[in-house]
């Protein structure tokens, strides 16, 4: 899927969340350089909270549904999920231990909600948005 330039940083950051959830799901294959137990992978997960992930969902609350709303109001109730989807992710890194099935769980979470960004927040985004409106976006996530 083509991405407008305003949206490729976030995607960038939403390939390496994909990487996670894939990570974290249960019979998940053996990635280099990746951990394999289930102690080290809650450890990798919770490192990527506190160094990316917690930082794009602000940005992506601050800036990005703000300003995606403002000139697409039909986008409301795709947005208001998620956002509730953020706060379930939140919670369950907060909750976060070392055993197969919440690993699992958030995993299913992080992909879910990525692929949604992705798949119809993104595409509706740049059908809806004009290319004044995104450059203006782009803008702001480059200074958010």
């Amino acid at each position: 899927m083509k991405r407008h330039p305003a949206l490729i940083s976030i995607s960038r950051e939403h390939h390496q969340l994909l990487l996670l959830a894939q990570l974290l799901k249960k019979d998940a294959p053996a990635y280099k350089g990746m951990p394999t137990n289930l102690e080290g992978k809650a450890k990798y997960a919770e490192n990527i909270w506190d160094s990316l992930f917690k930082q794009h969902i602000e940005l992506e609350e601050k800036v990005l549904y703000p300003m995606v709303f403002s000139y697409a109001s039909s986008l409301s109730d795709l947005i208001n999920e998620l956002q509730k989807e953020h706060e379930e992710i939140a919670i369950a890194f907060k909750n976060l231990s070392p055993e197969s099935e919440g690993l699992d769980r958030l995993g299913k979470l992080i992909e879910g909600h990525v692929r949604k960004e992705e798949r119809v927040l993104f595409q509706q985004a740049q059908e809806l948005l004009t290319e004044e409106q995104l450059h203006q976006l782009k803008t702001l996530l480059s200074v958010g």
